[in-house]
């Protein structure tokens, strides 16, 4: 079985808990999962459950980010300049379901990086504001 929990972080640093899912985590956590790993993490989730086994390597060959953009803000870059500039790294951009865009944007980009700090660079720039 698959389980997360989830937790606020408070103002003061103090952690409190907010849920408990038995069940893999939500939005695109399983496909950066798969974009990180090189892996089909929902085939693996299946044998888990029909025959609880996995056969998997989980090497980490790149780094994945989620960028999530808001509407209300005014940012530097185009979603045009983004990918003439991290076109290469882009692996998934569209608009955010509405239900999901308070948390996480109302349009959200995934990238992958084998760099970490190439990653931190393009996050940097999609998120540079006036």
């Amino acid at each position: 079985m698959s389980f997360h929990f989830e937790y606020f972080k408070l103002d003061d640093g103090s952690i409190v808990a907010l849920e408990v899912n038995i069940r893999p985590p939500g939005g695109p956590t399983l496909d950066m999962f798969n974009y990180a790993n090189d892996i089909d993490i929902y085939r693996q989730y299946g044998k888990l459950i029909a025959q609880a086994e996995m056969d998997i390597q989980l090497n980490r060959n790149y780094n994945c980010f989620y960028i999530g953009r808001r509407n209300s803000c005014n940012y530097i870059h185009s979603y045009e300049d983004i990918v003439s500039s991290y076109g290469d790294y882009l692996l998934f951009h569209e608009a955010t379901p509405p239900i999901l865009a308070p948390e996480m944007g109302d349009y959200g980009l995934i990238l992958r990086t084998e760099e970490i700090e190439k990653g931190k660079e393009a996050v940097e720039y999609i998120l540079d504001k006036d």
